[in-house]
């Protein structure tokens, strides 16, 4: 099937052309007019084929590090073929696939194009688990298992949306597009090559866990390495030694005591958060740790710096070492440096991390709230909320690079990250119901 060109859905279109005649969409169907907006979607929705769905991509394990989705992407595009959307494997990297589905709308006036991302990367199963991560066990209300939360249960759920508007022979005005992406884990590297590839629409939900509350603002993500340098010797010359350890611990002490430099905003100033994740220290800049006996001379720590917005990279560390100056007033031996590291994605476009923010009176805002409200009967929580504000997310990366409006909204949250992982069914279920009227609410 042809995919039209519509100035309006999709701004880089050309080049999205020229991508699928490269990779191929596999053909859908066409919706005879006669057939055509004739159900009630939410009449088609199938709970259990929807629950059997999800049990099947959480048994076919998808860790972000190693690339391991490919086989779970090539799965979901079948599916999607299977149920009439138009398809596409589009490579990210060797073995690794973004699964795009595409619902082609009609065109008609006042709809819109809307995205539904997903990515089906997972974390690695850590230690602590009471049930088999892989096996989707159901009970007592919750289906268990590693990348259930974040954010299997929401590709799902998104999926089957998609399967109660084509039931009921709904034909939208606007495009829905499912894109199942890769790498979130890794600086959103299967959303960055939507994007490169001109693959956008109008707005958007990415489905992280939110627990469905509606995430409008989330924190811009930062990755610092801040290093010190001492002076060794054997122990039996401590006296002569500065040890790099000691000054990092003063380091430590000061940043997480020490406040960023932004807006008085409350909502913006609420997404400031550091986290010390790793330390490393020893000899050399090899940090040899075999030889306990010398002070060690090179310290380093990583860390996770989540800003808001007006707040930036060069604002941050800016921020980081004016305190490590007036931290050496105190401390006279402390020698530092301060460096951040970014994502080749973003090193590549000579770009830096942003914060998300969404309009809270967008139409895809009121939308789910509204279809939240309709469905949960009652209103879910809208703005910076947390603790999920202090996610990071691809909702950036379509923001700013893709120029599009949307929310972060999906199962789970609760259980999240953590031993026997899981989510609650019934939120699960009501999801399906939320998304679907958003899809007719937005692409009319």
């Amino acid at each position: 099937m042809a995919i039209r060109y519509r100035k309006n859905i999709y701004p880089n279109r050309r080049q999205f052309l020229s991508t699928v005649s490269a990779a191929g969409f596999a053909a859908g169907f066409e919706i005879p007019t006669s057939q055509q907006n004739t159900g009630d979607p939410l009449l088609f929705i199938d709970d259990a084929a929807d629950l059997s769905l999800l049990q099947q991509i959480i048994r076919i394990r998808s860790y972000s590090g190693g690339g391991e989705e490919g086989k779970l992407a090539e799965f979901l595009a079948e599916q999607m073929k299977a149920l009439g959307l138009e398809t596409q494997l589009m490579e990210v990297e060797p073995g690794r696939y973004n699964a795009i589905g595409f619902l082609q709308g009609r065109g008609g006036s006042g709809g819109q194009s809307l995205m539904l991302n997903g990515h089906i990367d997972t974390n690695p199963i850590g230690i602590g688990w009471t049930v088999d991560p892989l096996a989707a066990t159901t009970r007592d209300g919750f289906v268990f298992g590693i990348g259930a939360s974040n954010m299997k249960a929401t590709c799902a759920s998104f999926y089957g949306a998609a399967r109660a508007l084509t039931r009921a022979k709904r034909r939208l005005n606007g495009d829905l597009l499912i894109t199942y992406v890769v790498g979130e884990l890794q600086q959103g590297i299967g959303t960055l090559k939507l994007i490169d590839e001109g693959v956008v629409a109008d707005t958007f939900i990415v489905g992280e866990p939110t627990d469905l509350a509606v995430l409008t603002l989330h924190a811009a993500t930062l990755t610092v390495e801040i290093d010190t340098f001492g002076v060794t010797r054997h122990l039996s010359k401590m006296e002569e030694s500065v040890s790099a350890i000691d000054l990092m611990v003063k380091v430590i002490a000061r940043i997480k005591d020490m406040k960023f430099s932004g807006p008085n905003n409350p909502e913006y100033a609420s997404v400031r958060r550091v986290n010390i994740g790793s330390m490393k220290a020893g000899l050399g800049h090899e940090y040899h740790d075999w030889r306990p006996g010398q002070v060690p001379d090179v310290a380093t720590i990583k860390m996770s710096v989540r800003f808001g917005p007006e707040q930036s990279e060069e604002t941050v560390l800016a921020d980081l070492r004016q305190e490590l100056e007036k931290l050496k007033h105190e401390e006279p031996r402390l020698q530092a440096e301060v460096r951040s590291i970014k994502p080749s994605g973003l090193v590549r476009r000579g770009l830096s991390p942003r914060a998300f923010q969404a309009n809270k009176d967008a139409p895809i805002v009121k939308s789910v709230v509204a279809n939240h409200t309709k469905i949960r009967k009652f209103a879910p929580e809208v703005g910076a909320v947390p603790p999920m504000r202090y996610y990071g997310s691809d909702a950036s990366h379509l923001q700013h690079l893709a120029g599009m409006t949307g929310i972060v909204c999906g199962v789970g949250g609760k259980y999240n990250t953590m031993p026997d992982e899981r989510i609650e069914t019934p939120m699960f279920y009501d999801s399906t119901r939320i998304w679907t009227l958003t899809a007719l609410d937005i692409c009319k």
